[in-house]
């Protein structure tokens, strides 16, 4: 005769966590955080929950962390993952107060740091905590450092006569986001602004702003290398097939500083703001707008422009608006509404027909003109966080942001709440 093993309590969570069973994961968490549980098991769970924010359930998540934090040896990594939850639960006291505990335990804990230091951002304004945006930089592992560049870090100093190399950080509306503090830097009357910009970004910039040069981002590269490229000359002289990075490693001692876009940021706020200072500042091209506009304006009605999704990993589905949710705005009379979306799921496109319209064969994900000119003939853009929202403000198109209670430092809080 056989002898079954008794089905343990950590048996039974492990099966509810293949089944996906949430509420009686919890239920029987509870239950082992009353008699105790093992730091193996605890790991376990917590890293089970890791990802039940991108399902849906990031409460769930949250009791989650709540109920095995005691039991780790590193306890400061769940508190900083629930300072995270509570800040994509919209409870940023709390938080802060999460992040700030993190740091008790471990105080050069980076990631709660540059955290903690963002919510300080929105709170204030930007006022306080910018200086904690340099840790963006050590929270991520990109190979080559860009920081290497063998120049003076600019500090914010003026730039009147001098030469300055920016180059562009982050995704695509970060980007834009930093490049509304090019017109102060202007108004400053440097020698020359040279910009290492994305590829897909340089056109629509380099009409914007004629005054200012703008190259490859690979070039940064070079720079940053510049020191080995010229060591390597002085001792074997020209090299064949290297004769870009050869001109790059000369053409660095031209700048008096250089600066990551992201420092604009630091620098520039709070005595700048770009929203009180400045309306638009980017430029689309006319021609693509006026081929838009041929297909726009074929369709009757107010013009609205709408973005609902974003692939983004971590922290895409607080952002997100299901397309159930647009029912009723979607059905709104007198009004034409134009896709911007980027990577629009399938299932998305087949809900979408005949509600939405789609410009024939725009890809915007690589024709950032063609999104910008598309953009700029639309009457109104309603967008959940995402590029768009930066793009549409930048051309100057009226913009409805839709934003999580969770949202980032980049939409501060003001003192009233709003």
């Amino acid at each position: 005769m056989s002898i079954t093993a008794p089905i343990t309590m950590s048996d039974e969570i492990e099966k509810l966590l293949r089944d996906h069973d949430y509420a009686g994961v919890i239920s029987r968490a509870e239950t082992l955080h009353k008699t105790g549980m093992s730091a193996e098991f605890a790991r376990m769970l917590a890293e089970s929950a890791g990802d039940w924010h991108k399902a849906g359930h990031a409460s769930e998540q949250q009791r989650i962390y709540e109920l095995t934090a005691k039991y780790l040896t590193d306890g400061w990594e769940i508190m900083h993952r629930l300072g995270y939850g509570a800040q994509m639960l919209g409870d940023f006291a709390q938080a802060e107060n999460y992040y700030a505990q993190a740091l008790e335990m471990k105080p050069n804990y980076l990631f709660s740091q540059l955290a903690l230091g963002q919510l300080t951002m929105m709170k204030t304004g930007f006022a306080k905590g910018r200086e904690t945006y340099e840790l963006r930089f050590l929270v991520k592992d990109e190979g080559i450092d860009w920081r290497e560049i063998p120049l003076p870090r600019w500090q914010g100093e003026n730039i009147t006569g001098k030469n300055i190399y920016l180059w562009a950080e982050q995704g695509m509306g970060d980007v834009i986001m930093f490049a509304s503090f090019l017109p102060h830097l202007l108004a400053q009357k440097p020698k020359n602004i040279t910009i290492g910009m994305v590829d897909k970004l340089i056109p629509l910039m380099q009409r914007s702003f004629p005054q200012i040069n703008f190259e490859a981002l690979d070039n940064a590269i070079d720079y940053a290398m510049s020191g080995v490229m010229n060591d390597a000359l002085a001792m074997l002289g020209n090299i064949p097939g290297l004769e870009t990075a050869q001109k790059n490693a000369a053409k660095i001692k031209s700048f008096d500083f250089a600066s990551p876009m992201g420092d604009l940021l630091v620098h520039c706020l709070p005595g700048f703001i770009p929203a009180k200072n400045q309306k638009s500042y980017l430029a689309a091209d006319q021609k693509r707008v006026a081929e838009m506009r041929k297909f726009v304006d074929d369709k009757p009605g107010k013009k609205i422009g709408i973005s609902w999704f974003t692939n983004n990993d971590k922290d895409g589905m607080a952002r997100n608006i299901p397309l159930e949710l647009w029912e009723e705005l979607l059905a709104t009379k007198n009004c034409q509404f134009f896709s911007l979306q980027h990577y629009a799921p399938e299932k998305d496109l087949e809900l979408l027909k005949g509600n939405v319209n789609f410009y024939p064969e725009l890809d915007v994900v690589s024709d950032v003109e063609g999104l910008a000119a598309l953009t700029l003939c639309m009457d109104q853009v309603i967008t959940i966080d995402n590029s768009n929202v930066h793009l549409a403000g930048a051309l100057g198109v009226p913009t409805t942001l839709l934003l999580p209670k969770g949202h980032n430092f980049r939409w501060p809080v003001m003192a009233d709440g709003t």
